[in-house]
């Protein structure tokens, strides 16, 4: 009996929150909480309410730009969140704490493909691709 892509996605967030309670493996735990929720996806209670939550959060987040900038830009959270994660994996930076949690909302938004960045949304298959060539499942 072995891991199937849901349960890798299920110990990489498992390890992740044990990496951020215990304060080690910084770089680590921010990728593990990234991709743990890609390979989990958002048919469970926690993640289909997290993903609810960020769907609200993104459809105001262009009715703000609407308002202040006179165009919507709907992905703007996803980008910003993408970037604040690339710039705390860089090599001259090390994640901190937040990082974890914006890695964490960027990774169920993935999933749940709702970040209007159509690069973003395509994530979930390379992801599940790669991990299943590499795994053998």
């Amino acid at each position: 009996m072995g891991l199937t892509l849901a349960g890798i996605g299920v110990v990489l967030i498992v390890l992740a929150g044990m990496s951020y309670w215990l304060g080690v493996f910084q770089n680590a735990r921010v990728w593990a909480i990234l991709l743990g929720p890609i390979l989990v996806g958002v048919g469970g209670h926690l993640f289909g309410w997290l993903a609810g939550l960020i769907g609200w959060a993104g459809q105001f987040g262009g009715t703000l730009t609407t308002w202040a900038f006179g165009v919507a830009v709907p992905g703007l959270i996803a980008i910003a969140l993408s970037f604040y994660v690339i710039h705390g994996l860089h090599p001259k930076n090390r994640a901190g704490k937040g990082h974890f949690w914006a890695a964490l909302i960027l990774g169920v938004a993935i999933a749940a493909g709702i970040t209007n960045v159509q690069l973003l949304n395509n994530l979930p298959t390379t992801v599940h691709q790669g991990v299943s060539q590499t795994t053998g499942l």
